[in-house]
């Protein structure tokens, strides 16, 4: 057996991992096709919750394998948009968190990242709150923000289901801080 060291990253590595699994149906039945991966930085505003009182009213700290639990992970805005452009052309998909903070954590998205992957995009649509004729000929002067962003699909058995698959982000126009945000996340 081989021996390993666990040592903290260093604190601006931190990180919470968002795993999109992109499930289909397939021959075989319910399949994941593909994996997305994207890092978000813990901060004050973006971090787990609570999770002491829950473990303390049960006898102290489970030791399961969902530790810390998945529904104590931040989900915000920004990542109900990227799943939910996701979740529009394969509305199976789920989403697992994982924390980064030490040096396994990092060999371990590594090790599910070395794999075959496939380039896709992320493209972002305003949302207009008015379909009207009389708003959009209101709208039609105004320019919107149609950023393109690059990811990876990974996955365990390349195939043409995933294969030149892009995303599009709908957003809300009153919201269009949210794709300065979006560009700001690290995917894997």
């Amino acid at each position: 057996m081989e021996e390993r060291i666990i040592t903290f990253l260093d604190q601006n590595e931190w990180r919470i991992i968002k795993n999109i699994h992109i499930i289909s149906d397939t021959k075989y039945g319910e399949t994941v096709i593909g994996n997305i991966f994207y890092k978000r930085f813990i901060t004050d505003n973006y971090k787990l919750k609570k999770q002491k009182e829950e473990d303390d009213k049960n006898g102290g700290v489970s030791f399961i394998r969902d530790y810390p639990r998945q529904e104590n992970y931040p989900q915000d805005d920004i990542d109900m948009l990227i799943f939910n452009s996701i979740k529009s052309l394969y509305p199976k998909s789920q989403v697992t968190n994982d924390l980064l903070l030490f040096n396994t954590d990092k060999r371990n998205l590594e090790l599910w990242k070395n794999r075959p992957k496939f380039d896709s995009k992320l493209f972002f649509t305003p949302i207009f709150e008015d379909y009207s004729v009389d708003n959009l000929v209101k709208l039609k002067s105004d320019e919107f923000i149609n950023s393109e962003i690059p990811i990876k699909i990974y996955t365990f058995n390349p195939n043409e289901f995933i294969a030149n698959t892009n995303f599009n982000i709908r957003y809300p126009l009153n919201r269009k801080e949210l794709i300065t945000k979006i560009t700001q996340i690290e995917f894997e």
